[in-house]
């Protein structure tokens, strides 16, 4: 299909399917919150209210009897103790209670594992609430690992601590949903993504299929291509084709009927000039009836260009090269070839007037003498048609290859009517060979590559 690139409709596409997995991945993300939020709300107010229960439960027992009732309210889940547990000796829950208090306290573990903060923070925030301000809530060791809660109080001036074992939600958990997440979210985006490209392909089918049309354009179908959008862009482009088809039609039946219409007067005329005028004015009026005969063929030659290779008849390459460069020497044009024996066949008309237009704009606007040479090249053959004039541009050349152009406007008086290159130009076209520029040395001229067909 082709490189995404932003400006085209499948980048945009792609563009705007991306915008709505990252859309989508934040939505579920946000949805995980607002789940998760209640259930940590539920934790913090469940161990706030058991943490609230023992700190009521030791508030209400003598200073003496607390140790032993710290040992009875121990458990499983729990373990009740003046000395944190992480601290040495902190596995006796009834160590004495001012020694304890005169030991120095390592700090409390960092909360490094993400996914927890959220929850310590809720338990904080109600055990704060419900013991005072100097409650802490801390992630510790102990039997379930990071899943230990360690809830810090004070009880008539003497800090308590509790261990929850199993409390905090397991970090899996989180990871689940998370790696869940992902995965739903490069679904999504994969199905969208395919989604555009299914949607894209007939449209760069389309697009390449028009691209591929040579003139002169042709119809494309309009079934088949799987919306009613695309139906219409086919539609209005077959529109366009028959418009154009339509236009083309009428220019080549008025160029064809203008020439065979002209070419009757013409000849009478020559011949009235030859037989009836004086000769000095009879070789002003034959030179212009040149002028206009030469017009004449270009025109004829023109329309005949969609059918170049049905024009005449098949003969060696070679020999019909030679024809035009023997009609120029016979003429007196100073014209010289180097031509290789190439022997297989091409329409002889189509090479006559690729060689002749070549030969002519070389001489009127070149410098003699002009040097036509024909050599094998990749397969195929190269003519070239070369002369000692200042050459042309690349830009000069671009603009004489269209019909009807010319760059001296002074030549129109001597039967060029811009057409000479546009006719060369189109030869080569139809044979998938190209018109070009000669390298530019001691001669400057035009070379085109002729394929073998």
């Amino acid at each position: 299909m082709g490189a995404a690139t932003p400006g085209t409709l499948v980048g945009r596409l792609t563009a705007g399917v991306a915008l709505v997995g990252a859309l989508a991945f934040l939505t579920q993300a946000l949805v995980l919150h607002l789940w998760l939020q209640p259930v940590l709300d539920e934790l913090g107010h469940e161990t706030a209210a058991h943490a609230a229960t023992i700190a009521t439960a030791l508030a209400a027992a003598a200073a003496p009897d607390r140790p032993a009732l710290a040992r009875r309210l121990s458990g499983d889940r729990v373990q009740v103790g003046v000395a944190p547990p992480w601290a040495p000796g902190g596995d006796e829950p009834g160590r004495d209670g001012p020694a304890d208090a005169g030991a120095p306290r390592p700090a409390v573990p960092a909360l490094v594992e993400p996914g927890g903060s959220a929850a310590l923070d809720g338990i904080r925030r109600e055990l704060q609430r419900r013991l005072g301000p100097d409650a802490q809530v801390h992630r510790g060791p102990g039997p379930a690992g990071a899943r230990t809660l360690l809830v810090g109080m004070t009880v008539d001036g003497q800090r308590w601590w509790l261990e929850f074992h199993d409390r905090l939600p397991r970090p899996v958990l989180f990871e689940t949903l998370l790696a869940w997440l992902a995965v739903l979210s490069a679904l999504v985006f994969g199905a969208l993504l395919l989604s555009a490209r299914y949607v894209a392909r007939p449209i760069r089918r389309l697009a390449d299929e028009i691209a591929r049309q040579r003139a002169p354009l042709a119809p494309i179908a309009e079934h088949g291509r799987g919306s009613e959008e695309l139906r219409s862009l086919a539609a209005s482009f077959n529109s366009l084709v028959r418009v154009a088809e339509a236009g083309r039609q009428t220019r080549q039946n008025l160029l064809a009927g203008l020439s065979h219409d002209l070419r009757t007067p013409l000849a009478r005329l020559r011949l009235r000039a030859e037989t009836q005028c004086e000769p000095a004015v009879a070789d002003a009026l034959v030179a212009d009836l040149g002028s206009l005969e030469r017009i004449v063929d270009q025109f004829l030659a023109y329309v005949q260009l969609e059918r170049a290779e049905a024009v005449g008849r098949a003969a060696p390459l070679a020999r019909s090269v030679e024809d035009v460069v023997r009609r120029h020497v016979e003429h007196g044009d100073p014209v010289e070839a180097r031509i290789a024996p190439i022997d297989w066949p091409v329409a002889d008309l189509a090479v006559q007037r690729l060689v002749g237009n070549l030969v002519d704009n070389a001489l009127a606007y070149g410098r003699a003498p002009v040097r036509v040479e024909l050599v094998e090249h990749e397969g195929g053959a190269l003519l070239r048609v070369l002369d000692h004039g200042h050459g042309m541009s690349a830009a000069e050349f671009e603009l004489a290859r269209q019909p009807f152009v010319r760059l001296s406007p002074a030549r129109s008086g001597q039967g060029h009517c811009g057409l000479g290159l546009a006719i060369a130009a189109e030869i080569v076209r139809q044979w998938g060979g190209e018109l070009r520029l000669a390298p530019a040395g001691v001669t400057t001229g035009i070379e085109a590559t002729i394929p073998r067909r």
